[in-house]
């Protein structure tokens, strides 16, 4: 019995990674899936990867990061499934794959083995990036975390009064808004419109949550999270009012998230990268290292085949 097959079906308990799941690479469009499952002695499905059958494959379609789910097999059998895998690929005249993978700090899904095995098998380094992620400790808390400087300008956030608040789903549109335009003013984008926004939440209201500051009714600051598995929080948007820079609302938001995470089991807090134009932002390098986080490589490696 092969180890290794390619089905139209799959084993939808192992996507435990939202973005691996195939109904989150299908937000996209229609587009035809490849399923490899790995199975063991028993006959059971150990691992799964889902593939979109396209000549030139770019993992995630549309999301910072994807990975196989091999959480549980043991280094050699993870060699063999990657190996079997490749083939497969090759036989649906998959012409490359680039793939980018989760930062190596979400070890459960094993990125540093991954990477090492891809560049055995001949896959490039094509870049990295850094992402930055915060480890959420009960009892840690976060004034601990956060430097000097950015402990001075959250104790006056908290001389202000203002109010951290786990918004409603209703108020994705407002919320969304609000980020759009100080995006606007500093002249920088966003990735995802409203509408691939909305359809995320539709589709995994669970994965989505909202929080805002406000001042007595005013949005201050506010951020759009995913929560890419159980343990996990991804700060995919958030941003503060420009006029309310002296306060910095943005540290007074991230210290309700990490108390939201402490509350929720959440044991990873992942700020994102800092790059705009695909160059670093040294200024919200130094932000996200002052509020705590530290780097996570970010790779993404290329194949022909």
């Amino acid at each position: 019995m092969k180890k290794v097959e390619a089905t139209e079906t799959f084993p939808d308990y192992l996507f435990q990674l939202l973005y691996n799941k195939p109904d989150h690479i299908l937000l996209n469009g229609k587009v035809k899936l490849l399923y490899l499952n790995y199975r063991n002695s028993k006959n059971e499905i150990k691992a799964s990867w889902c593939i979109p059958i396209l000549p030139q494959v770019k993992l995630p379609l549309s999301a910072p990061f994807a990975i196989p789910e091999i959480q549980s097999l043991t280094v050699k059998e993870t060699v063999i499934f990657i190996q079997h895998a490749i083939d497969i690929l090759k036989q649906h005249q998959i012409e490359s794959i680039e793939i980018t993978l989760p930062p190596e700090k979400y070890k459960a899904y094993k990125p540093s083995l991954i990477t090492e095995i891809l560049l055995s098998e001949g896959f490039l380094i094509k870049k990295a990036i850094n992402h930055f992620l915060i480890d959420v400790e009960k009892e840690i808390s976060f004034d601990q975390l956060i430097e000097s400087i950015q402990l001075r300008k959250l104790k006056k956030a908290r001389e202000k009064k203002f109010t951290f608040i786990e918004a409603s789903k209703k108020n994705l549109k407002e919320i969304y808004q609000f980020i759009y335009e100080q995006r606007q003013n500093k002249k920088y984008q966003l990735s995802l419109s409203i509408d691939k926004v909305k359809k995320l939440a539709n589709e995994f209201p669970e994965s989505i949550k909202l929080f805002c500051v406000k001042e007595n009714l005013k949005i201050i600051a506010a951020c759009i999270a995913v929560l890419p598995d159980d343990s996990t929080c991804y700060t995919l948007y958030y941003d503060q009012d420009f006029e309310y820079k002296i306060y910095s609302p943005n540290v007074f938001l991230l210290e309700g998230i990490y108390k939201w995470c402490q509350n929720n089991q959440i044991k990873l807090m992942d700020l994102g990268s800092a790059h705009l134009d695909n160059k670093p932002n040294i200024g919200l390098q130094d932000f996200k290292r002052n509020a705590g986080a530290l780097p996570s490589a970010r790779v993404t490696l290329f194949k022909a085949l």
